[in-house]
């Protein structure tokens, strides 16, 4: 009885140590074997630890972690969209703007406002009448030919003539005397310049460029009248009182000058340019 109790110890004493062995060994596996049973079972075995450096080493640190796609942080989604919502606010204010200049565009064409300023539009009214797309006749500087009346409008001074405060005026190229002025103008329905007020002064001084017969002669009685018969009110002489009695009995402005102090006193037979005006009548429908 001793004796197998004793041969149970030993036997359990032995299966401890081969578990012990198994166990405690990290690189290999111990097991006794006799030559039989390493023939029959072939080769050894490698166990899957064998190839790890420590005990505690992760099969799974080897997986080159480099080669995954790192995520966007939070920080970086917030930026995104941060950029995103300022894009596209602008793009909108952009659009709005678009909008609002095409609407003005629109309100523009269906509303024109006019070309000119008040004073200016009122000469145009009197320099064009509508018609009923005829040819009228119109008292005209010129050769008293008709005028064509085509599209609803007709010019009131032709061709070469300047419109200015209700009237036609025209600035010669040529020179003759004072008294073949006077005719010329006739000739051509119109008279030789009569100044009656500033603004024809300034208007004449800033467009004529030359010196200029206008229709103001010294009469017998030595008094400065136009040629209209009004007795001469206002002067624009260049020396600061009206020129007293001489043989220069008539007077030419010069152009481009001081506006004030232009009139200068001449002899009747120099030849000069001159400046004929004429006052349209509108035509009748």
């Amino acid at each position: 009885m001793d004796k197998e109790k004793d041969n149970d110890t030993v036997e359990l004493q032995t299966v401890g140590k081969t578990v012990e062995n198994e166990y405690s060994v990290p690189h290999a596996v111990v097991k006794a074997e006799t030559p039989d049973q390493t023939e029959r079972a072939g080769p050894p075995q490698v166990p899957v630890y064998t190839g790890l450096e420590k005990s505690s080493e992760n099969v799974y640190s080897t997986v080159d972690t480099h080669q995954l796609k790192p995520t966007a942080t939070k920080g970086e989604l917030e930026k995104k969209v941060t950029l995103f919502r300022r894009v596209s606010l602008g793009l909108g204010v952009l659009c709005l703007l678009l909008l609002i200049a095409v609407a003005g565009l629109c309100v523009k064409a269906l509303h024109p406002e006019p070309c000119a300023s008040p004073e200016a539009q009122t000469d145009i009214t009197l320099m064009t009448q509508r018609s009923s797309n005829k040819k009228s006749e119109i008292d005209q500087p010129g050769d008293g030919s008709v005028m064509d009346c085509q599209g609803g409008l007709c010019h009131l001074c032709r061709k070469g003539w300047l419109f200015f405060d209700g009237s036609c005026y025209f600035f010669s190229r040529d020179r003759l005397t004072w008294q073949e002025s006077v005719e010329d103008c006739s000739r051509q329905k119109a008279e030789l310049l009569v100044i009656a007020s500033e603004k024809v002064q300034d208007f004449v001084t800033k467009k004529g460029t030359l010196f200029y017969w206008i229709g103001l002669q010294r009469d017998s009685s030595g008094t400065w009248a136009w040629i209209n018969g009004d007795k001469l009110t206002v002067g624009y002489w260049v020396t600061p009182e009206t020129p007293g009695a001489s043989r220069e009995s008539c007077v030419a402005l010069k152009g481009r000058d001081d506006n004030r102090h232009n009139w200068n006193t001449a002899n009747c037979e120099f030849n000069a340019f001159r400046v004929c005006r004429h006052t349209p009548r509108l035509p009748s429908n």
